[in-house]
């Protein structure tokens, strides 16, 4: 990584976000960060319905330039409306042209402000299809040699959300949309007649594709596999009783936080719980040692003077004084001794020594977990194995040294030469470079600073689509949403 390389902003800048990515798709699968309206989901299984009307064979292309032309037309009729891919292009487009819009044009434009998506795919291919293949609704049609292609069909589930889609929008509706796609061409008359019906954000008052759309979130995880977990539909439930009893808006934080309660005050622990428990706790892992991070950039900055390259013992020895004066602890009292008084010792403030009073805190709360970690692994099987739980190992291997070897062992070991590992394996895998520092016989040279953030549990793709399905509203469960409640309820005791 050598000078002249260009620096970027690494959001996973210890590597210890990837295990939060696999337990998120283990939790939610079918969902992601992106896809926020769930009525895409019956619409593209309409959209490919209706394209294979009376064809037997199919371009990928073809297929390609009459889905995206459908998206561009959706996001020019669903323009005033938030969460809706294509929008900001299409609102550009309003302001200029005002009467008659080219979809062709949208679609097939250079892509820089000149067409409504920059993926030559479009939203499908970028946001939604690994989504609705996961759960179960559309397949990808094989080739002669019984490879998947890039062309997909609805699968029987999503056969019943295309028929119920049409349903709701009516058929002289839905004729009407594909008119404008096959056409290319749209008048802003045809969007305002267009607007109610495919509204991306409602749904028609009980309507047969709302409850298809419900009955899809609460169904197995996995619907195509012959034996699958139920961890999207117990996320649900757990969300549903959380919003039904707390008194501040829903945040996904705030949720993941109720989990990990939860999950310490419940003697019975499904697979969910284990799941929840086990973000809540890696999140927290890498969101304090970043204060850390954070500090030891802020440290080599003061310590510089005028030279480029710091020592890392300087700055490493400077850092354990700090920690040690802020936490009021003797850096030769015992590792041991430090956790067993934990509840006793405060942080001034949000820096490191916050950081590390946390992690220890952490430990101590966790270590007899340590004891039914088999149940997390056979339930999320596969996970990475440098995870929180790893760390904790290496603490216990460690109280009966100082608290000050301990601090050296974690600011060089865990910031320091982790961080230079992650950035070495994004840099081979990427081309990327996202170090902070360069590191050379044991002196560091600063190169960007380091943000101390949460990594989002995307949550919100869930609160989207349960708002979307008039299950919550305002923060709180509607009495559709506690219907629901009651009836899953009902199921749980059953």
């Amino acid at each position: 990584m050598g000078e002249g390389i260009k620096i970027n902003a690494g959001l996973n800048q210890l590597g210890m976000r990837s295990i939060g990515e696999q337990l998120f798709n283990k939790l939610l699968p079918g969902l992601n960060n992106v896809s926020s309206r769930i009525r895409y989901y019956s619409f593209y299984c309409w959209l490919f319905n209706r394209f294979y009307e009376g064809i037997e064979e199919a371009k990928v292309s073809d297929f390609q330039f009459y889905y995206k032309k459908a998206e561009y037309l959706l996001a020019l009729i669903n323009s005033d409306k938030t969460g809706i891919p294509g929008s900001t292009y299409a609102i550009k487009q309003k302001a200029v042209l005002q009467n008659e819009y080219v979809l062709d044009a949208g679609v097939n434009g250079d892509w820089e402000n000149k067409k409504y998506w920059k993926n030559p795919g479009g939203v499908f291919t970028q946001y939604y299809v690994r989504s609705l293949l996961d759960i179960g609704i559309i397949g990808s049609i094989k080739d002669a040699n019984d490879m998947p292609t890039s062309l997909y069909k609805p699968m029987s589930v999503g056969i019943d959300l295309a028929a119920s889609f049409e349903e709701s929008v009516t058929k002289d509706k839905a004729d009407k949309f594909l008119y404008i796609v096959q056409s290319g061409v749209v008048k802003q008359s045809e969007l305002n007649e267009l607007s109610v019906a495919f509204d991306m954000r409602s749904f028609p008052e009980n309507s047969i594709e709302r409850s298809l759309l419900v009955e899809l979130l609460l169904d197995v995880d996995y619907p195509t596999k012959e034996f699958s977990d139920r961890n999207r539909q117990r996320t649900i439930f757990y969300l549903l009783e959380y919003a039904d009893t707390a008194v501040t808006p829903i945040r996904d934080l705030d949720f993941v936080s109720y989990m990990y309660s939860r999950f310490h005050n419940s003697t019975v622990r499904d697979n969910t719980l284990w799941g929840w428990y086990a973000y809540f706790i890696n999140e927290d892992w890498q969101y304090q040692s970043s204060f850390v991070f954070e500090e030891l950039i802020d440290t080599f900055l003061k310590k510089k003077e005028n030279g480029r390259w710091v020592s890392i013992k300087i700055i490493t020895e400077d850092m354990v004084q700090v920690i040690c004066d802020y936490l009021d602890v003797p850096e030769s009292t015992l590792l041991c001794e430090v956790i067993d008084k934990i509840d006793d010792i405060e942080s001034p403030k949000d820096d490191a020594s916050a950081g590390i009073r946390q992690l220890l805190y952490n430990y101590r709360q966790n270590l007899e977990i340590q004891k039914e970690l088999a149940s997390l692994r056979n339930a999320f099987q596969a996970l990475s194995n440098d995870n929180y739980f790893t760390f904790m190992q290496n603490i216990s291997k460690r109280t009966n040294e100082s608290f000050g070897d301990f601090l050296r062992y974690f600011i060089v070991e865990e910031i320091i030469y982790r961080h230079y590992q992650e950035a070495f394996r994004k840099m081979r895998v990427t081309g990327i470079a996202t170090q902070k520092f360069s590191l050379e016989g044991g002196y560091i040279r600063y190169l960007a600073d380091v943000d101390t953030t949460h990594s989002s549990p995307r949550l919100e793709t869930l609160i989207e689509f349960l708002n979307d399905l008039g299950i919550i509203e305002n923060d709180h469960l509607t009495p559709y949403g506690k219907q629901i409640l009651k009836k899953m309820n009902h199921d749980k005791s059953a």
